[in-house]
């Protein structure tokens, strides 16, 4: 047996140990031949050891100094979905009284609030939020409005429906095409339910339920259904990377996969953008994407880009950049020539760090830190949006309140403000841009007295800059 067959039927060994032949048996067949890594060609901008990094989840930050060249791949044309909208030249980011709520979330305990569009058109926007655990987990629930319209003068937004799923606070949400809203979280297994924005989700479906805890990295609209990626145990410290399609037959939910495409040692990072041929997948794993050589398996330093077809398979690597430190989350968020990414290292706090990829999947210029000259993110609490053809960030920080910064195509920043909270902050971060690029809803879950808590909305709209 060759090398390359070894370390694949390796990799097949450990999940089978794992219990998860069920789940990802056929897939260790069927996979391809290992792929070249991507050669440094300097076609990008490449992540020292000493640079200071950081992205989107929450992480350490790493110091030194700048990065070297960076790696380019092959190539293929795939054109990504733009954000649409043009946001003024001037822009200062202003909140509008007052915080909204859900109607059914206050005076409960919240886990984690999550936002996502639940209309095609993105002029309905989707609150996801856990409530009332018992002991550990929390009943999801969400509800749907219209924020880019008249903001609720009331202060509340109507009660949400039920999902029929469960979490410990770490689920990730989308729209799905037709109008829908798509969930996955994680109690015991990792499942996906899907439905109409404006009733209950049932109807959950298994994606990941072998040996060992899975977790739900992310799930991310593509021109059919959705691309969801997630994270399972192949040893011990050793996790490996999966993705698969989830959408409505119907109203009923479905399941396409796995595809196992990476591993690290001991956590993985992945998100998505949609494109006519499938999706460019931005991941954080030890080594280009494909079968995972165990000999390569270690930190998931590498940063790359990768074409998936329809169906979630490798198409071929776009970019890759190796960064000083283990990445922790990363969001992607489309442009009209391509889309931003931005990430953080694994650790209690951390810089963010972003770059911009063409419609190619290729690294355009050199990463940045989006952070620079405010408190790093605190515990991961992370997220990013476009607004217009401009990356928005925001993120919790260690005294507990929320920043928000607007960054330019160079990392200038363009406008920022801090969001005054309660002093704590659950589970998650979340922000959305509105279509016409000019206001943004920013979600968070934030303390409260007797140990209760709350889901927070807050609409910011984009004004001139403001006479000296």
């Amino acid at each position: 047996m060759g090398p390359v067959a070894c370390r694949r039927s390796c990799v097949c060994a450990a999940l089978l140990a794992a219990g998860a032949f069920a789940v990802f048996g056929a897939a260790c067949g069927a996979r391809s031949a290992l792929r070249e890594e991507v050669g440094a060609s300097g076609g990008g901008a490449g992540l020292g050891g000493a640079s200071s990094v950081s992205g989107s989840g929450g992480g350490a930050t790493s110091t030194g100094s700048a990065g070297g060249g960076g790696a380019t791949a092959t190539s293929g044309p795939s054109t990504t979905t733009g954000a649409g909208g043009a946001l003024p030249g001037d822009c200062v980011l202003a909140a509008v009284a007052p915080e909204v709520s859900p109607q059914d979330g206050a005076g409960h305990v919240t886990l984690g609030t999550r936002l996502a569009f639940s209309s095609d058109d993105r002029e309905r926007v989707s609150v996801v939020y856990g409530k009332d655990p018992t002991p550990e987990y929390a009943l999801l629930r969400h509800t749907a409005f219209s924020p880019w319209d008249a903001w609720p003068s009331s202060g509340t937004i109507p009660g949400g429906f039920d999902v029929q799923l469960s979490t410990n606070g770490a689920f990730v949400t989308s729209s799905l095409p037709g109008d829908a809203l798509g969930v996955v979280g994680v109690q015991g297994v990792v499942s996906f339910v899907g439905g109409a924005p404006d009733a209950a989700l049932t109807g959950v479906t298994t994606v990941y339920g072998g040996s060992g805890e899975g977790v739900a990295l992310s799930l991310n609209r593509g021109v059919v259904d959705d691309l969801v990626a997630f994270q399972f145990p192949i040893g011990p410290n050793l996790a490996g990377l999966a993705v698969g399609r989830v959408g409505l037959t119907g109203t009923v939910p479905y399941y396409t996969g796995p595809k196992i495409i990476g591993c690290a040692n001991p956590t993985v990072a992945a998100a998505a953008l949609p494109n006519p041929g499938g999706w460019l997948l931005v991941s954080g794993t030890s080594q280009v994407l494909g079968p995972c050589d165990l000999d390569l398996a270690g930190p998931p330093t590498t940063l790359a880009v990768t074409q998936l077809d329809l169906d979630g398979e490798v198409v071929a690597p776009r970019d890759a950049l190796v960064s000083g430190a283990s990445v922790r989350t990363i969001a992607v968020t489309p442009r009209t020539d391509g889309a931003w990414v931005a990430w953080i290292h694994e650790g209690p706090t951390s810089e963010v760090s972003a770059v911009r990829i063409d419609a190619l999947g290729q690294f355009v210029g050199t990463p940045f830190t989006a952070s620079a000259g405010l408190e790093p993110v605190s515990e991961g609490l992370f997220a990013a949006a476009a607004l217009g053809e401009r990356l928005l960030l925001v993120w919790g920080l260690p005294s507990g309140t929320v920043a928000v910064r607007l960054v330019g195509d160079d990392g200038q920043t363009v406008s920022q403000t801090i969001l005054p909270t309660s002093g704590t902050l659950f589970h998650a971060v979340s922000v959305l841009g509105s279509p016409a690029g000019d206001a943004a809803v920013v979600a968070y879950t934030q303390g409260g007295l007797n140990g209760k808590s709350s889901s927070r909305l807050v609409k910011l709209v984009c004004g001139p800059t403001a006479s000296p």
